[in-house]
Parts: structure tokens; sequence; C-alpha cells
């Protein structure tokens, strides 16, 4: 059948609604047959028969292949895919639904050779559900996808929400910044043009094949007031030229890599502290190592009333304003400059010399009031409001569920510390001690109503982690082979969360003695000399473990004082054995003496 097709007869060709009303008139006595016909424009035989059988409607044509029941669960499926970030293609969708008929023995015209649905079937499809569209896709990393999860981000809300409250900020969007770093390629990126229809090639001159980038630092508050740019070029020499056509007040810096340092960020607080409002703000700022991993940084803010606030990890694209609303505006607008700028000038080039002069058009362009407003509102920053992220920001997360299982485990350990008032008292003859009662949790099972035993909870959560990668979650209607158990499963990994080297930074209030205690607490161990070779902790009583190391390693010997026949990893926990001397190796730290587990 083709795609527009053109009726050959006018049968049926009147509506559902005209002929229910021509029923119901007939049937509550104000019109006759002969009028109700010619009243609501309906055949005199067909209204006959539609009181007689009391069906408004039949469908016309070749029944589909598929049920309305069926459709309705893969459209379903489909939805649930596309919200996971694991998507169907077209050519998914028919293939799905080929194998979905030929499994419960439906009668089709389907093609056996290519074991495909037909392409008109699937623009057929997605006429009767209008709410699936063919969309472009972007590429999410696995990390973004689990870090977007509903727990981090009710933390971050949490925290960010205890600090209003504390400084009475609640009000006051002036003193709420945000501060983010974003890289401009000095090139220009042709985009989508004019060209002949059916020409294969279509280029556009560009001004290399990989342009310098250029980092921009921009900084707002939630009533629209922008910081200076602070631009950040790679090179040594900071030249007065480098800086022609910049906004006024901006500032340029030098980098070796163009990219954000420790010693760049001071300087940079410094520039925000000259243009900020004054008195105590709050700077919400993402996890790179220069921003939270600095004791100058924060004794900086601490002096100067800056409250910094970090962001979960990998969760920037939705919590943080500048990225919501302001830099995809700007990446845009310098593109179609740039653009600009190449065709008016074939010969030149867009160097570090030119760079200002475009930067302004575009930063002129981007930072405008509603721009920044729009980012705190959609942030749900100012007003504070955080169920303004959308649902779908935290599907993809539901893939691992990993912050599910831990946040289970945990309640589950809380149930076992709380103890009855009424019992505290209470003496056990045959242990001679207090008897400690458990009061159950509130929660109940959905099968036998009662309280599940906190082991229960605890194997459920342990069993789960060792079910197979791809578990289920979706369960469509009966059938012989469902959609997506039988024949489309939906990813759902659920495996134990590694400990990786470089651990991940944490939501919270980063301007805290706790912190720049735990950030000095880190440098000392790096700064402690790594021992080279197997080092393990010796299994002999009454002796501080031994140490073998390579002749080029210098290692020092730990006092009678520190001797400690009970060696365990400071990380893991793990006790020192004899069964695990030539499975593991034993590092100690010069610094504070303590013994890990080598993940080397």
């Amino acid at each position: 059948m083709p795609v527009n097709y053109v009726r050959k007869t006018n049968r049926a060709s009147w509506s559902g609604d005209a002929m229910q009303m021509a029923i119901s008139a007939c049937k509550s006595g104000e019109l006759g047959m002969d009028t109700a016909a010619k009243t609501y424009g309906v055949p005199k035989s067909t209204l006959a028969r539609k009181l007689k059988d009391g069906k408004s409607s039949v469908p016309l044509g070749r029944k589909p292949a598929l049920s309305e029941e069926s459709e309705n669960d893969l459209a379903q499926l489909i939805l649930t895919m596309e919200s996971r970030g694991y998507g169907l293609s077209r050519l998914d969708v028919r293939s799905l639904a080929y194998e979905y008929a030929e499994r419960n023995n439906l009668s089709h015209n389907f093609n056996k050779e290519t074991k495909l649905a037909g392409r008109y079937w699937l623009v057929g499809f997605l006429k009767r559900h209008p709410n699936i569209v063919p969309r472009k896709a972007e590429g999410l990393s696995k990390s973004r996808a689990s870090g977007m999860n509903r727990t981090e981000v009710s933390k971050y809300f949490n925290i960010l929400g205890d600090i209003l409250d504390r400084e009475n900020l609640h009000q006051a969007p002036e003193r709420i910044y945000n501060a983010n770093e974003t890289g401009l390629p000095m090139i220009n990126r042709p985009g989508t043009i004019l060209a002949q229809k059916g020409k294969r090639s279509v280029v556009a001159i560009t001004n290399s094949e990989r342009g310098e980038n250029v980092t921009v630092i921009g900084c707002c508050s939630g009533t629209g007031h922008y910081i200076p740019p602070y631009i950040i070029m790679k090179g040594k020499r900071k030249w007065d030229e480098f800086k022609y056509g910049l906004p006024p007040s901006s500032e340029l810096a030098m980098s070796d890599t163009s990219y954000m340092n420790a010693d760049i960020f001071l300087d940079w607080l410094r520039f925000f502290r000259n243009h900020a409002i004054a008195g105590k703000v709050i700077l919400i700022i993402d996890g790179h190592a220069s921003h939270v991993r600095s004791t100058a940084v924060l004794e900086y803010c601490i002096a100067n009333e800056i409250i910094l606030v970090c962001l979960p990890s990998h969760s920037t694209k939705y919590l943080q304003p500048l990225d919501r609303s302001v830099y995809k505006s700007l990446k845009s607008n310098f593109q179609t400059v740039t653009n600009l700028f190449k065709r008016r000038n074939p010969q030149q080039n867009i160097t570090k010399h030119r760079f200002g002069p475009l930067f302004t058009a575009a930063w002129k362009k981007t930072a405008t009031l509603a721009n920044a407003t729009a980012g705190f509102h959609a942030c749900g920053i100012y007003p504070f409001n955080p169920d303004a992220i959308p649902e779908d920001a935290y599907m993809p997360s539901e893939t691992t569920e990993r912050e599910f299982i831990q946040h289970t485990v945990q309640q589950a350990e809380q149930q076992m510390d709380i103890v009855t008032e009424s019992e505290e008292d209470s003496e056990d003859p045959s242990e001679g001690r207090p008897a400690v009662a458990v009061t159950p949790a509130p929660a109940t099972s959905p099968v036998t109503g009662q309280s599940p035993a906190v082991s229960e909870v605890l194997q459920a959560a342990a069993s789960t982690s060792k079910q197979n990668p791809l578990d289920l979650v979706y369960q469509p209607s009966t059938c012989n082979a469902n959609l997506s158990s039988d024949l489309q499963p939906i990813p759902k990994v659920n495996r134990p969360q590694q400990i990786n080297k470089r651990q991940k930074h944490k939501s919270g209030e980063l301007t805290t003695d706790e912190y720049i205690c735990e950030i000095q607490r880190l440098k000392q161990q790096r700064k402690a000399p790594k021992t080279k070779g197997k080092t393990k902790p010796s299994s002999s009583k009454g002796k501080a473990p031994k140490t073998t190391v390579s002749k080029h390693a210098t290692q020092t010997v730990p006092q009678e004082a520190d001797k400690d026949p009970l060696t365990f990893c400071h990380y893991c926990d793990a006790f020192f054995c004899d069964e695990d001397e030539g499975d593991v190796d034993w590092i100690e730290c010069q610094g504070c003496g303590c013994w890990s587990i080598s993940q080397e």
C-alpha cells in the first residue's frame, strides 16, 4: 500500500461522532430514524444496523498484523528504552514486530526473507501513535547516566537548602553565583548550509583542521548580574595584543595547556571578589580538581566570605545554570560570528589577536538577563525548588540502581539499632545481660503484609547484585511471547560499586574546617614516599610488619611504640592474615604509618 493512499469510494465517509449522536437521538426518542439520518448525515441502513448491534463504528480495510493491545505494548517499550538511553531504531522496531508475530503464530504478510516488518507498516504504526517520532540521539556517557540519580541530587538540594536557611539567602538571588568553564576553538565550524539537491559533496572552508582551544570562565548571579569573562589562552607570554577587543573589564591569563589549574582559579577568585557584590556570597561550582583540592583556594574563600558549594559528579547538565541556558547559546553565537568572519575575510585566519572582537560579539548576544535567570530557575536554585529537575533526567540512572542497593543495606542496618525503651532494663537470665528488642520496620511486604527481616533485606540486596546483568523491569500484557521479557529486555545492570584509585567528589559545602583538614590529610599521603616491590605485613606476634623493598626505595622502620599486631587496610578495613601473603601486596604509608592493600 502506498504511503499517501487515496480512497477510491465514499463508503463509510461519515464520522463516528455523527453516528453516535444519531444513535443517541433515536434511542432517546427525540428523532425518528429517517430524520436522524438526514440531520446527522449518516446512511439510514447503517444507522439501523448500528441500532441493532450497538456498535458505533467498524474499521474498514485489512486488520493490522498486531492487535491494538500489542501495539500499545510495543509503543510503551519504545518509550521506555528511549528514556533509559537504549533507544530503538526503525530497523529494530520492524525486526521486533516480525519476531513477535512469528513467535505468537499471528497471520501477517511481513517479509520472511529479511525477517522484517514492512516500511509501510512502520509508517502506519507511527500514524497510530503520533507521540512517537524519529529523533536524533546525542551521546551520554555511562558515568553521567549513573551520576544523575535521585539520591545524589537530593543530597545536593538538602545541603544547598541548609546553607540558604543558615545564611538567610532564600530571597537574595543577587548573592548566589554560578561559575563554570567552557572551551571555544579558534576555528570556524560550518553548520547547515543551502546547496544543490542531490550533490554528493558539500564543503565549507575552515581555518584549519583543528583549532587551538581557548577557555572562558563565565559567572553570573540569580538576578542576571554577569562577572566579566576570564579568558585562558595557551602560551607563556601574555601580550597586550591578545586583550584587544575583549569585553570591558575582562581578564586574560596564560597557561601551558589553556585549561584551568589551581593557581589560575585562585587568581580568578580574586578577580571575582572585586566584581561581585560585597558581603557573603554563595558560589556554586563543579568538582574539578582545581576547584576542590587546593587549600589555598579554600582558605581564601573563607577569608573573603565566599561559600563554595560543589555539585554532584556528572550532573552539571541539569544542575548548573550556565550549562542549562548560557553556554549552548554562546557556542552557537560564536560559530555564527566566526563563519561570517571567514566569509568576509577569506585570506585571514582566526588567531589570538583576532579572538577578542569575535568573542565579544558572541558574548553580547549571549550574556542576557533572561538567559541567566532562566538557568537558575531551571536548576531549582532560585526560586529554590528541588522538583524543578525533570523526571526524565533520572531515567538513565535506573539502569544501574547502585545507590538504591546501598540505601537498602544502610536502611536495614539502621533498623537493627532501634531499641524499644519499654524493654531496655529487662534482664536475660541465660546470658546475664540486658535483653535488646529490635523494633520492626514500618515497611510491609506486599505479599504477606508483614515486615521483612533485616537479614532478608540484606540477602535480597546481595542477590540483586549477583543477578544477570540484563534484568527485566518492564512487564507488558500477557501473551505467548512478551516484547520485553522474550524479544527485547530492558537493560538493567546491578553490579557492586568498584573501588577506583581516583575517588569521585561528592556534593557539599567546601569552605568548612572539616573539608580543609581532609584535603591536608590527602596531601600528606601523596607526599609520603612510595615503596617499590612487594611489601606486606608480617604475621609474627609482637612484631611490627616487615617490609620488603627494592634497592632504590627508602623505608622508615616503625618504632617500638608504633607496633600493632592487628594490621588492617586503611581503605577497605580488611585484616591481614597468613592466607593473604601470596595473594595481595601491602604498602605502608611513611607519613601516618597506615597499611593499605596495593591496587597496582
